[in-house]
């Protein structure tokens, strides 16, 4: 219906005039007015069930928010709770069961497995009456000595230098070398083929060594080794 013909029907209705409208004509403002009464109220519905639906998925959201937080919370602290039990537990075990053993000088053996040219001493092992899963103990070569070739099997090898000097050859051919002193660190990995010499006239060196199971293991080789590989 056009704006202007729906304003004067308003004021024709509004006067207490309608009476004096064509009958077709109220007719028609009758259905208009059911029209826009029946437009009206789907709008309210809508924005009725928009609002509901809206207010139902914040809640929704709300709740998920609210359950993970607390479901992450108790993972964390059961989390906390286990590890407590567990480090408790064996604290427990260690201070119940375990001693530190302290081996002195005079208690170092050499009733161990030896390489020409040199001379080991064990420290930590089961014959000084300790339980390791290490080997330990004292390795010397004398001054302008030499090992055997030799390496020693699945055992990787730490050594820290003490004293002297030494140069330590290794590889399929003997192919390479370098020399360590004093404070020096060396890893000797498993399996490798090596010798050590003494370059001091006068001076022995004096490692110590650990390897990476209680008993050491020696492979001593030919001395023509690097020659026929």
């Amino acid at each position: 219906m056009h704006k202007k013909t729906f304003d004067a029907i308003q004021r024709l209705t509004a006067s207490g005039l309608k009476h004096l409208m064509p009958t077709c004509l109220q007719k028609v403002l009758d259905e208009w007015c059911v029209e826009f009464a029946t437009e009206c109220i789907s709008f309210v519905m809508y924005c009725t069930v928009h609002l509901v639906l809206e207010a139902s998925i914040e809640l929704a959201g709300d709740h998920m928010r609210s359950k993970n937080s607390n479901s992450s919370t108790r993972q964390v602290e059961d989390l906390i709770a286990v590890q407590g039990r567990v480090a408790i537990r064996m604290g427990s075990q260690s201070g119940s069961n375990a001693m530190i053993s302290v081996v002195h000088p005079a208690g170092l053996s050499s009733e161990t497995q030896q390489t020409s040219g040199s001379l080991r001493m064990s420290a930590i092992a089961a014959m000084n009456g300790i339980v390791s899963s290490l080997w330990a103990g004292i390795f010397v070569v004398e001054p302008s000595g030499k090992t055997g070739i030799h390496h020693h099997g699945e055992q990787d090898t730490v050594v820290y230098v003490l004293e002297g000097e030494a140069c330590v050859r290794w590889g399929d051919s003997g192919e390479y070398s370098l020399t360590v002193g004093p404070g020096d660190f060396l890893h000797v990995p498993s399996w490798l083929p090596h010798q050590e010499f003494n370059p001091s006239r006068e001076n022995p060196f004096r490692w110590v060594v650990v390897r990476s199971t209680p008993e050491p293991i020696v492979v001593n080789l030919p001395d023509d080794f690097w020659r026929t590989a």
